[in-house]
Order: structure tokens, then sequence, then C-alpha cells
């Protein structure tokens, strides 16, 4: 199985995994809170982030939560994603993506994860060993405030 999807994968057939999406699980009514200025996210447990230079403020649903075990480089060799665990965020309607929730991809200019700068365009990044407790927990559907 996994011989196959590398094979689609890097003839650009695919182009990401989508186990769940908001069809599946429209209504919880669990709650996130994302704050921008102590740079935290609270979901059952105070997880460190980092954000981006235009991460937007406001109430958010959880729409879906992808699980992207490989990424295709610009040079098409196939590499462990540093994304590996994807929650994306829409508006209220669940009509328009907003932002992402993922992990800090650990590289050779940005290997350790940092709180005092602006880390992307608007996603918000957790440490590496904090995405899965998020992604297990963070329910599709749920709200996400960021203030």
């Amino acid at each position: 199985m996994y011989g196959e999807f590398i094979n689609n994968w890097a003839q650009g057939q695919i182009t990401h995994i989508n186990f769940t999406s908001l069809q599946e699980q429209a209504n919880s009514d669990q709650v996130v809170d994302i704050n921008l200025d102590d740079l935290t996210l609270s979901l059952g447990q105070s997880y460190d982030i980092a954000t981006g230079e235009s991460t937007q403020k406001g109430q958010f649903k959880v729409k879906e939560k992808w699980h992207l075990p490989y990424q295709r480089m610009r040079d098409g060799t196939i590499v462990p994603s540093y994304t590996s665990h994807l929650i994306i965020l829409a508006d209220m309607a669940g009509t328009k993506i907003a932002q992402g929730i993922h992990q800090w991809p650990k590289s050779k200019s940005d290997p350790e994860f940092r709180k005092d700068r602006y880390v992307s365009h608007g996603c918000i990044r957790t440490k590496p060993q904090d995405i899965l407790p998020i992604y297990s927990n963070i329910e599709l559907g749920a709200t996400v405030n960021i203030f």
C-alpha cells in the first residue's frame, strides 16, 4: 500500500491525505483558546506556540485534520513531512480556509522551537512533541478562539 502511495505521490497524483473532514463530525462543544499575547494554545493543558506575521484573530472552526506522512520536495524527492499532522481552521461557516496549526519544522536554519519571532505567514506552530496530543484531542467542528 505505501509503495503505491509513494509512487502516486511522486507523480503528483496525491497532494495530501485527508483522513477526516468537517462533514463527518460537524458539531462539537469543544472550545480551544489561542492567546497571541502569551503565545499559548489551551486544550486541557497549555502548549507553547509560535505564530506568523498575519495570524488572524477571531473565532474559527476546526474544518479538517490531515495526516501527511510524506511530502514531495521541489526536486521531486519524497521525504518525511515536517507538517506530519495538520489542523485546518476555517471561518465559522466552515467555507473559507483561514489558517492551520502544525508542528515547528525542524531544519538546519531553524533547529530550535522559538516563540520570540514570527515563523510563518499565518499558521500557528507547536513544538514537535506537542502536535500529536493536540491533533489527537482537538475535535472536528471545535471552536477555536484566537485573541
